[in-house]
């Protein structure tokens, strides 16, 4: 036999006869069996394990020596203890040794756990009384250690509501059991249920008294983990007095907790010894304190009164029979003017309605009314009068850099106009003065400028505010949905009794828009709007106006501009639609007494005609007609209101005078893009010259390079416009064209991308083509004759081309649009399945499932798609007729009026002016218009 080490193992080599070998071979792997080192576990208790590891150990040391000396030198033994910190772990105690002597060791090891089990007695103790066998400290449980001949180990442990004592010595463990069996008589346990609000009285010093009784006759108490009972200790015969004494203690200082809202504490107080606390506690002979930290009322007394007094304490902060209590939020501004000097303008409402109280905290803007129900109503009315007629301020702190952006654009004149507020400029600060929710809403426009963020709130009642917080509290989807939907941020403002809504404008925008309908759901009937067109902003939000409509109906009514629509809000769906009615008749007069001109983009040259020089042309307007007119330049509208229709109809005349005046003095026309450089001339030479001898002004227009402008008197104009169309006609003369027309969305493809197939097309040919996008032409010029030919051909067979395509896609639309019509059907029939599947659901559990509330799956009316996605197909001809029609005018590169009623026709579906531009992962397309706007299904 030969032993090797290879690669740091040992290799044993047996030689010989097989059959010897095999027996060798047999008897080495028995060997190697026998000897392996192999690990078992017993498990201990906590005790014997305590006392293996005292003195570092030294007793788990002693024991692995005894267990080796027992087996033998030749053979190795370990004795370990497992770290387990669970809080339920059962200690265990692992053995390593060989595998021939671990039955032994195993024995050994067993018997002196069973020793130290039979030397350890367990007494049942309830966990009430375990704290006072431990002693303040453990002092205690450590002097019954000390007990008797060398002392014992003992454990007491409240969970399993044992203690534990271990001795070698018997006489030991009886000297001790008995000691603690004595404790235990001496700490016998009594039960009182106790309300957790009361527990601090007790402990408190309103149960200083009451504790020395309970001391005098040898008890003491202590509360329970759950504090809903008080634990007494004591000797039997002591415990049922003691009980008697909690019990008469309790009774008489019973608490009742009323939460309040911080803004009513001070209304505890008013009034000094009349206040409401003192009324209460005369009346039912309590004491009343309030929690400043909890915001709660403690009543203390006798249950019955205590009963009596929280129900009149309730009725008065929160209304009830026959009491109202009405809060809503104000206007930071406009709380002066409610207060009054002095507070003057409360003191005149509480004496204009008896009973009534009226109270407006010093750092909040909430309003609280109580009193009888009618008077409440009334005054609530007289309030939302004042306060929306009452003109307010704001200031916004601005850096240098917002300064001097501001100082060079007409942001001031656009917001001030778009808010009807009256905004100053100073170099460290805005300054807002109007109406309150204008000035909030000029504001935000601020805001959003300077940030990006763009906030907008929807105020609440106080009775909205705390059904809504409830709801969320149970439900906090309901806020995440339109954050998901929206990309914008709703949060409810409970101190502000208001829903914020942050983020994009355009995104608040949607999520207003879907909270409406949130609320409405809510509170059904009790949120609604009126929509208003943007142009009838300003008549239809007079604050005077809405505030008579709110007086009349108790509910709050107020422009938004969001939404373009006025807002309502009451707590009676009644009075919410008593304002629309009058909304509605009110916004009838407007439209009556509102004329509204909408001038194309290509005349928005007129609204500063009609403005005139710093403002004069419109002043004569409106001191000749007695008229308002409102110039909006973003929206391209002037609007004409006044107070009888008779007066709209003359000051809309006055003004069309003015516009067809203007356009006879300044006239356009088109000059062809090959014949612009001649009409100009060398250093406009030749332009100089006919503006000279007409006597006009003749400019080109930036925005259109091929048109030129003449102003100047109605007859000169006419004369230098004959002059101009004179010298077109002698230059068409001698440059002879070719001219076709062509349809409007074609242009893009005859010019291709930036103008490369039209410019490729003239080098080739040596001709120069004209596009008229105003006539609809193609002209080709100069060049020979066959030359002409050829680029005209060229041009024909690329409309021909496009419009074979055309064809093409229309085959296929169809045949689209009758397997996306299959597929709809089949959708349909699967959602209602499932519909009807959630259904049973929502009847087992009792849940409704919410799944699907107010988030649009899809964009509305359109289909999704399943075409080949490297098909360039841009039509749309799946999902319903008004899905379609959106999606084309999306993509169409027309100028259409959203207030015109239109359908397909009047939009071009043509491919020819839209292109595939990408398209995502999950093969979605992104379609692009000539305009620039992209559209992704």
């Amino acid at each position: 036999m030969e032993i090797s080490k290879v690669s740091g193992s040992s290799n044993l080599r047996v030689i010989g006869v097989l059959v010897d070998v095999d027996a060798a071979l047999k008897e080495v792997n028995s060997l190697l069996y026998q000897n392996e080192e192999v690990e078992e576990a017993i498990v201990v208790n906590q005790m014997l394990r305590g006392e293996l590891l005292n003195n570092s150990g030294a007793g788990i040391k002693e024991f692995q020596y005894s267990v080796s000396n027992a087996i033998g030198i030749d053979h190795s033994v370990s004795l370990v203890l497992e770290r387990n910190t669970a809080k339920d772990a059962v200690p265990s105690l692992l053995i390593k040794c060989n595998r021939e002597v671990m039955a032994r060791v195993k024995s050994l090891v067993q018997k002196k756990v069973d020793e130290f089990e039979t030397n350890t007695i367990t007494i049942n103790v309830p966990s009430e009384i375990i704290p006072s066998i431990i002693g303040k400290g453990g002092a205690k449980i450590n002097s019954l250690r000390q007990e008797g001949a060398g002392g014992a180990l003992i454990e007491a442990e409240s969970r399993t509501e044992t203690v534990k004592i271990h001795s070698r010595d018997k006489h030991t463990r009886e000297i001790i059991r008995t000691a603690i069996e004595q404790i235990v008589a001496d700490n016998q346990v009594g039960y009182v249920s106790i309300e957790k609000a009361s527990i601090g009285f007790m402990f408190g010093e309103p149960g200083k008294d009451m504790r020395e009784k309970l001391s005098e006759i040898g008890c003491n108490i202590s509360i329970n983990e759950n504090e809903t009972k008080v634990v007494i200790k004591g000797r039997n015969e002591s415990i049922a007095k003691a009980t008697e004494i909690l019990e008469a203690f309790i009774k008489e200082n019973h608490i009742a907790e009323l939460d309040i809202h911080p803004d009513d504490e001070p209304l505890l107080f008013i009034g000094g010894d009349n206040s409401i606390q003192h009324q209460v506690e005369t009346k039912h002979g309590v004491k009343v304190n309030f929690r400043k930290d909890k915001s709660v009322v403690h009543i203390r007394g006798e249950a019955e009164k205590t009963s009596e007094a929280l129900k009149e304490l309730d009725t008065y902060l929160t209304g009830g029979e026959g009491v109202a209590v009405i809060k809503f939020k104000i206007p930071e501004g406009a709380i002066g003017a409610v207060v009054g000097k002095g507070g003057a303008n409360i003191t005149k409402l509480e004496t204009d309605f008896e009973g009534v109280r009226v109270y407006v905290p010093r750092d909040s803007n909430m309003v609280s009314i109580r009193g009888p129900d009618d008077l409440v109503k009334q005054c609530k009315v007289s309030l939302i009068t004042s306060i929306a007629t009452a003109r307010v301020g704001d200031n916004i702190d601005i850096s240098p850099e917002q300064y001097a952006d501001l100082s060079n654009s007409d942001t001031i004149r656009r917001f001030a106009g778009a808010t009807n507020t009256s905004i100053v400029l100073n170099e460290s600060s805005i300054k807002i003065r109007g109406v309150g929710n204008d000035v909030r809403d000029a504001k935000a426009l601020f805001t959003e400028k300077f940030t990006g963020v763009f906030t907008s709130f929807v105020d609440l009642d106080a009775s909205h505010c705390a059904r809504l917080k409830s709801a969320i509290a149970k439900d906090s989807s309901h806020f995440e949905r339109i954050h998901l939907s929206t990309g914008a941020d709703v949060t409810l403002k409970t101190e502000d009794c208001a829903i914020q809504i942050t983020g994009k404008k355009s995104n608040v925008k949607k999520a207003k828009a879907s909270l409406m309908h949130f609320l409405d759901f809510m509170f059904p009937h009790q949120f609604q709007t009126v929509k208003v067109h943007k142009t009838l902003f300003k008549s239809m939000g007079d604050a005077g106006r809405l505030a008579e409509i709110a007086a009349a109906t108790g509910s709050s009514v107020c422009l938004d501009r969001d939404l373009n629509s006025v807002l309502v809000r009451s707590e009676c769906s009644d009075a919410s639609a008593k304002a629309v009615v009058l909304l509605n008749a009110r916004l009838a007069e407007c439209e009556k007494l509102n004329a509204v001109i909408k001038f194309e983009s290509s005349d928005a040259w007129l609204l500063s005609v009609i403005i005139g020089k710093k403002g004069s042309t419109i002043k004569e307007l409106e001191s000749e007609s007695s008229c308002t007119f409102d110039v909006l330049k973003d929206e391209l509208t002037v609007v004409v209101s006044a107070e009888r229709k008779e007066m709209v109809v003359a000051g809309k005349a006055s003004l069309d005078a003015i516009v067809d005046k203007a356009r006879k003095e300044c006239i356009f026309v088109d000059i062809p893009e090959s014949a612009m450089s001649a009409f100009i001339g060398k250093g406009g030479s030749h332009i100089k010259q006919l503006a000279e001898d007409n006597e006009v002004v003749i400019e080109r227009v930036k925005k259109q390079s091929s048109v030129m402008k003449i102003t100047g008197p109605e007859h000169l104009v006419e004369n230098a416009k004959a002059a101009v169309l004179s010298w077109l006609k002698d230059w068409e003369a001698s440059h002879v064209g070719l001219t076709i027309e062509v349809e409007e969305q074609l242009i893009p493809v005859v010019l291709g991308k930036g103008g490369e197939t039209i410019r490729a097309l003239q080098k080739e040919t040596g001709c120069r083509i004209d596009i008229d996008r105003h006539h609809l032409t193609v002209t080709v010029r100069d060049g020979k004759e066959s030359d002409r030919e050829v680029a005209m051909n060229r041009v024909k067979a690329i409309i021909d081309e496009e419009q074979a395509k055309a064809a093409e896609r229309a085959v296929e639309m169809e045949k689209l649009k009758q397997e996306r019509a299959a597929e709809a059907e089949q959708t349909k029939a699967q959602s209602a399945s499932e519909l009807a599947s959630k259904d049973v659901l929502a009847n087992e559990s009792g849940t409704k499932d919410r799944t699907t509330e107010f988030v649009g799956r899809r964009p509305v009316g359109l289909t999704k798609s399943k075409g080949n996605s490297g098909s360039n197909n841009t039509a749309i001809e799946v999902g319903t007729k008004e899905g379609r029609e959106l999606f084309q005018m999306l993509i169409s590169g027309n100028d259409t009026n959203p207030d015109d009623q239109w359908d397909s026709s009047t939009v071009s579906s043509s491919a020819a002016m839209i292109s595939v531009c990408g398209s995502n992962e999950n093969g979605e397309k992104h379609y692009r218009s000539i305009s620039g706007f992209t559209v992704r299904i």
